[in-house]
C-alpha cells in the first residue's frame, strides 16, 4: 500500500503523520503524547523535501527523514485521515475543520492558522 496517513497509532496511542511510497519506503513522524478525551487539537502534518513532521497545537513532534521516498507530492497517493488503508487505528472523534496545501507551511504560518482556529473553537 502507499499513501499519506494522519492518525492515532493504535498500539501506542500517539499521533502519527507518515508517508509510504509504492516501493515500500516510508517515513513516520510522531508526537509521543496521547490525546486527552473531549479536547480539541490542531493537528498538522508537513512534508518538506525528504522530511515529514507533525505538529500538535503548533508543538513539533519527532520528525522522520528518508531520501528514498519518492516525489509523493505529485503522485496522486491517497490521503487517510483517522485510520490507515485497512481502516485500522481509527479514532472515534470528530474533524471540525480540514485543509490541504500545495506546499510545506512554515511554523509561523501554522501558528497563524492555529490561533485563528483556536478563537473559533472557544
Amino acid at each position: 500500500y502507499e499513501g499519506w496517513f494522519l492518525r492515532l497509532q493504535a498500539t501506542s496511542g500517539y499521533w502519527e503523520f507518515s508517508l509510504r511510497d509504492s516501493g515500500g519506503d516510508d517515513m513516520r513522524a510522531s508526537y509521543d503524547v496521547a490525546p486527552t478525551l473531549n479536547t480539541s487539537y490542531f493537528v498538522a502534518g508537513v512534508r518538506s523535501g525528504t522530511t515529514v513532521n507533525i505538529y500538535i497545537n503548533c508543538i513539533v513532534g519527532t520528525p522522520a527523514t528518508n531520501a528514498l521516498v519518492g516525489g509523493a507530492g505529485a503522485s496522486g497517493f491517497p490521503l487517510y485521515v483517522g485510520s490507515n488503508r485497512s481502516a485500522a487505528d481509527r479514532w472515534t472523534g470528530y474533524i471540525k475543520e480540514a485543509g490541504l496545501n500545495s506546499r510545506a507551511l512554515s511554523i509561523l504560518e501554522l501558528q497563524d492558522i492555529y490561533l485563528a482556529t483556536k478563537r473559533r473553537w472557544q
